[in-house]
């Protein structure tokens, strides 16, 4: 099957929308998973939007084939409608998508209280395990506005409890409130990342800590090759930087970043650098390793075999070492799957599935070269 051009979102379970056609499936990196006779509650089409995935410490789902022993659930917040106004709507909706059976999926619309998230694209997620509950926290983005303003905000939805009722079917709600971990408007003196979209949040620990790790992203003006902590108990930020001469990654964003917990290790790959301006950037297929306790990074270089250069890559990590990379974005759009091993004394990428997408001509960019997706 052709899954030509399809973005995969995390967890190589996700949503894509072709932004002619604005038709939206659940997909898999081998099949649509969802099926015709499904008639459930499904998101709208959307792009730049962000979710993480709860383990399996989470209650279990059962069925007559056995129980899903990984990730059982998924939350999604926000996006780009991908409407043609003058100033496109962003969304601020929050979804649940979770495992009913096998090769079967379900998307449920978790009712938000007040105060919640104002809408967004560009941001970041990750969920976090504090103390046995589970939390999924969202930072930054773009505001849907003719000023094309970055948030500084950290929010958190939880605990994420969920209930399955005595129906039968498998099928959870989600239960939980949104707070305001961290505002940042009007605290100039406050040291803290500045606005930005595109970039990555890693949640890993810190001297036994929970904390979550803000990688690079963009403004309207340049690319960062920043790096913060958030350290959830006391709400506050720290910028980590590196020493003279020391080796640091190149500025990016939609890039894929995950944590690999027994060696406290964070894994980035690839994304898009350069200049903001589309006809200046370009895709990237550098892979880096950033140990916590060292506070250094390191290029892996002289792989016998990787992916190509690219960025808007769909991806899921197994939070045991292996990082899946399906698609994205280079010199044509692709609809490879890759897989990334961290576990061993030297980091290997396995290639699952080719490229078949048809190798179109380049997009034509925008004939105001200012112009920032």
């Amino acid at each position: 099957m052709s899954n030509n051009g399809r973005k995969l979102s995390a967890q190589c379970i996700g949503y894509r929308c072709t932004r002619g056609s604005q038709k939206s499936e659940l997909l898999s990196p081998w099949a649509v998973q969802q099926p015709r006779h499904y008639h459930g509650p499904t998101p709208r089409p959307r792009w730049k939007s962000a979710a993480a995935s709860f383990h399996s410490s989470l209650p279990r789902l059962s069925f007559a084939n056995g129980t899903v022993e990984s990730k059982t659930a998924m939350m999604m917040f926000g996006g780009d409608a991908l409407d043609t106004k003058p100033i496109r709507s962003y969304l601020g909706d929050l979804w649940l998508l979770q495992e009913t059976g096998s090769n079967r999926f379900r998307w449920t619309r978790v009712q938000q209280g007040l105060p919640r998230p104002r809408p967004r694209r560009g941001h970041a997620a990750a969920s976090v395990q504090i103390d046995g509950a589970h939390f999924f926290y969202i930072q930054g983005g773009r505001e849907s506005n003719k000023a094309r303003s970055k948030f500084l905000d950290v929010w958190r939805f939880g605990p994420c409890q969920l209930d399955y009722g005595n129906d039968g079917d498998h099928v959870a709600t989600l239960e939980g409130e949104w707070s305001m971990e961290f505002d940042g408007e009007g605290k100039a003196s406050v040291h803290q990342p500045s606005g930005r979209q595109g970039q990555t949040l890693v949640a890993a620990e810190k001297d036994g800590r929970s904390a979550l790790f803000l990688l690079f992203g963009r403004n309207d003006t340049a690319y960062f090759d920043d790096m913060w902590m958030f350290d959830i108990s006391y709400n506050s930020w720290t910028e980590i930087r590196a020493k003279e001469g020391e080796a640091w990654p190149e500025g990016r964003d939609h890039h894929v970043a995950m944590a690999y917990a027994p060696r406290q290790e964070i894994w980035v790959y690839g994304g898009r650098g350069g200049d903001t301006r589309y006809t200046h950037s370009h895709p990237l297929g550098d892979l880096w390793v950033y140990s916590i306790p060292s506070h250094k990074w390191n290029e892996v270089k002289d792989m016998e075999v990787k992916p190509s250069s690219r960025y808007l890559v769909g991806h899921s990590d197994t939070g045991a070492g292996q990082l899946y990379i399906f698609g994205g974005e280079g010199k044509h759009k692709r609809n490879d799957l890759w897989v990334l091993d961290v576990t061993g004394e030297k980091p290997i990428w396995q290639q699952l599935s080719k490229n078949d997408c048809k190798k179109l001509e380049a997009t034509k960019r925008e004939s105001n070269p200012n112009h920032i997706e």
